[in-house]
């Protein structure tokens, strides 16, 4: 590992334990317990986890995301020992492992060839180590056996995006949500990209829905007040980022975004 990820890798980690022991129940404290416990097939006592995590963030995904893979061992549509090898994966990629997250991601393949959440989360793995080839073709192979899967055509897009195949990132977001119209990250990901372009009022409604289906999604109240700027609406802008000081948890917040927020609310407050 190179100094910067050592270091980037220090800093999350005691990030993540300040915010654990500050926050035993937090969302990902709990998500983290259950990963540990599906790894060792303790599959009842991850559920239970993840469904704590849950109570206190009915919007948390890696959560939602585990309580799928563990349904689908209940039901008998995946093996035991590929759940097993999955949350393993999860482990993995929680820690920057990604190799042995890859690995454990092809275990669960071979033991379960049609599962297409194996591959969305290998193309994720593949688009980390920037291997883009392979990420897509994992997409693609997730897409083939489900062609409703909302996160592959969400982290496809986001892939298309970083290559600067924007067209073809907007169609992915826009897939993402036809599958699933209340799917967060895909609204925040193409507002992201509307507001890139320039088309600051596809932004803003994108924004605005995001906050409607989740009113603690900080990022969106910082993108929504950026937009607003841009789009010469500062009194809309001052609104946004005072919603994101009322709405949002700042303990679990990064300090920094914090002060940008702050700084942002001190400099509007001073215009006429």
């Amino acid at each position: 590992m190179n100094p910067t990820n050592a270091f980037r890798l220090l800093v999350i980690v005691v990030w993540s334990l300040m915010v654990s022991l500050s926050h035993a129940d937090s969302p990902m404290a709990n998500y983290e317990q259950g990963v540990q416990l599906g790894a060792q097939e303790k599959f009842a006592e991850a559920k239970a986890a993840f469904e704590r995590g849950l109570q206190v963030d009915a919007q948390s995904a890696p959560s939602r995301n585990c309580l799928t893979v563990l349904e689908d061992v209940q039901a008998h549509r995946i093996k035991d020992q590929t759940g097993v090898h999955l949350f393993r994966a999860f482990a993995s990629f929680n820690r920057f492992r990604t190799d042995d997250a890859i690995q454990e991601l092809n275990r669960a393949a071979e033991l379960d060839p049609r599962y297409a959440l194996t591959y969305s989360h290998r193309g994720d793995a593949y688009a980390d180590k920037g291997q883009s080839d392979k990420a897509l073709a994992d997409y693609n192979q997730a897409l083939e056996i489900n062609p409703r899967y909302a996160t592959a055509y969400l982290n496809r897009g986001i892939l298309y995006a970083k290559q600067s195949r924007l067209d073809q990132a907007l169609a992915d977001y826009n897939r993402a949500l036809e599958a699933d119209p209340g799917n967060q990250s895909a609204y925040y990901t193409r507002g992201n990209l509307h507001a890139q372009q320039g088309r600051y009022e596809e932004a803003l409604a994108d924004y605005d829905r995001l906050l409607e289906i989740n009113p603690r999604y900080g990022h969106a109240y910082v993108r929504k007040g950026m937009a607003c700027e841009k789009a010469g609406r500062p009194q809309d802008a001052l609104a946004a980022y005072k919603g994101y000081l009322q709405k949002v948890d700042l303990k679990v917040q990064d300090p920094r975004q914090v002060q940008f927020v702050q700084d942002k609310i001190k400099s509007l407050e001073k215009q006429p």
